[in-house]
């Protein structure tokens, strides 16, 4: 079907006046509010357009330059973004209430989550059913396999950047390896019993989990209601993102923030559990991950162990300065190029 140079022109008219009926109807369905700050969006489109690759450092390069809490459109849906520990604690901890409901996505997206959901509880099913099947525990299943999905899907990834870290630090890596030596020996492997006495290793997870947030933006939730954030108006039914990768970066908060530093843990003692709002790898409120206490004590003993049981060197040429930290942004942040790695035994090789 062809389309007549005159009809494109009168399209390309209408764009205009378009726009101002947009800006005419923002104004009348929305009376004036005082709104947090943020960028004047377009039609149509709002400020979507930008939203880079990685949307959370887009939104922490906006932030600078429009406050810690700022108002956005995507489309035509308001949206709020926390981007500092103060506002952060208002969304999950003050207004927990009004901001705990979730809004619905693309209904393509959540056919496609609902089936996957279904293929991976019956997998889980099996695998616990039969831990469970000489003590009966039927009714243990389906809260089980909520937790071992949570803990086992983002364990792994956060043992990959630990590693990626350690490895550009040879120092860190070496101090790691001796001290599940001396407070374990060179008899047995770490179980998870042993957690409490590896200090420094609980502080390379706890760096790890600050600098690399498997998850930078909170799931989105809205506002059921109108409500007062900051002395800001936000209004009923607004998407809200807590940037988690934003606030461990927050140099009013953390020395050398874009450095990998496990030693400032050692001296501050916070708590990664939900309660410190100046890092929330695992969320706050009633909306908080439910598998953080497994994927705490498994990440734990993977690393312990990985690092108690064998020496780690890289391949080739490659320079521990040269391995690439860029990351690649999905339903959780992975690192862009994995590295290769060299494993050599270091326990008794009757303990593999």
């Amino acid at each position: 079907m062809e389309i007549s140079v005159t009809s494109v022109f009168i399209a390309l008219a209408w764009l205009p006046a378009l726009a101002i009926i947009c800006e005419v109807m923002n104004h009348v369905v929305c009376p004036k509010r005082n709104v947090p700050p943020g960028p004047r969006p377009w039609p149509i489109i709002g400020k979507l357009n930008l939203i880079g690759s990685l949307p959370y450092e887009s939104l922490h390069n906006l932030s600078q330059k429009y406050g810690d809490l700022m108002l956005l459109k995507f489309g035509f849906k308001p949206v709020l973004i926390a981007s500092f520990p103060e506002m952060a604690k208002e969304i999950l901890k003050t207004h927990d209430a009004i901001f705990s409901s979730r809004p619905a996505l693309t209904a393509g997206y959540i056919k496609r989550m609902k089936a996957l959901d279904i293929k991976l509880r019956k997998f889980f099913k099996y695998v616990l059913e039969d831990h469970h099947k000489a003590k009966g525990k039927e009714d243990c299943v389906p809260k089980d396999m909520d937790l071992l999905a949570d803990g086992t899907d983002t364990s792994a990834t956060t043992v990959e950047w630990a590693f990626q870290e350690l490895v550009r630090n040879p120092n860190m890596i070496e101090k790691a390896n001796e001290e599940p030596d001396r407070t374990i020996d060179k008899g047995r492997w770490v179980e998870e019993e042993d957690l409490s006495q590896l200090p420094y290793i609980e502080v390379i997870i706890k760096e790890t989990f600050r600098l690399h947030p498997l998850t930078p933006l909170i799931p989105p939730r809205y506002s059921i209601e109108e409500c007062k954030v900051a002395g800001y108006d936000v209004p009923k039914g607004t998407m809200v993102f807590v940037n988690i990768w934003s606030l461990g970066r927050n140099p009013n908060y953390w020395d050398r923030p874009k450095q990998f530093i496990p030693k400032r843990f050692l001296e501050n003692g916070i708590n990664i559990k939900g309660k410190n709002f100046t890092m929330l790898p695992f969320g706050s409120g009633r909306r908080r991950c439910r598998g953080y206490s497994f994927g705490i004590k498994l990440v734990g003993t993977k690393l312990s162990n990985l690092l108690h049981g064998f020496n780690w060197r890289l391949t080739g040429d490659i320079k521990p300065e040269e391995i690439s930290m860029k990351e690649i942004y999905g339903l959780t942040t992975h690192p862009e190029k994995p590295m290769s790695m060299i494993m050599e035994p270091r326990l008794p090789l009757h303990l593999y």
